[in-house]
């Protein structure tokens, strides 16, 4: 009896052990890119996650130098149906710091409006910035 009573509490410290290892430890951010699916979901494509750190901090500043937008800028929406979402997260599965709908434009510029907190404005990319985020997120037009 006492060798099973420790066998146990053996399997039960090694599992909490594994269980709080990953807790705590987010990493750098990563960028999650996908598409709106019906009007409450998000289909997201685990193939276009961008974990690179650099690649990250180089869509991060692409996002932060965009120009302001009207609050109905004419955008050519029609042309995809479905906005591309982006979502910065700090991996930990909750954290979202930053939330994107993006529409590519025929030009190459990109629209797109940013949601933090309860604020939501829309900004545009110019061709070259665009044509950068069009690559690092695969984007297809």
């Amino acid at each position: 009896m006492r060798k099973k009573t420790i066998c146990w509490l053996a399997v039960l410290a090694i599992s909490l052990a594994a269980l709080l290892s990953g807790c705590g430890e987010k990493g750098p951010p990563l960028v999650r890119v996908g598409f709106q699916g019906t009007k409450d979901t998000i289909e997201f494509d685990e193939s276009k996650v961008v974990e690179d750190p650099h690649s990250v901090k180089e869509f991060k500043t692409l996002i932060a130098g965009a120009k302001p937008e009207a609050d109905n800028p004419k955008t050519e929406e029609t042309e995809i149906d479905k906005p591309y979402i982006a979502i910065i997260d700090d991996r930990d599965g909750i954290t979202r710091t930053l939330w994107l709908n993006l529409w590519p434009q025929r030009d190459g510029s990109i629209v797109f409006k940013k949601r933090q907190g309860g604020d939501s404005r829309y900004f545009l990319l110019d061709r070259k910035a665009g044509a950068r985020v069009t690559q690092l997120l695969s984007l297809k037009r």
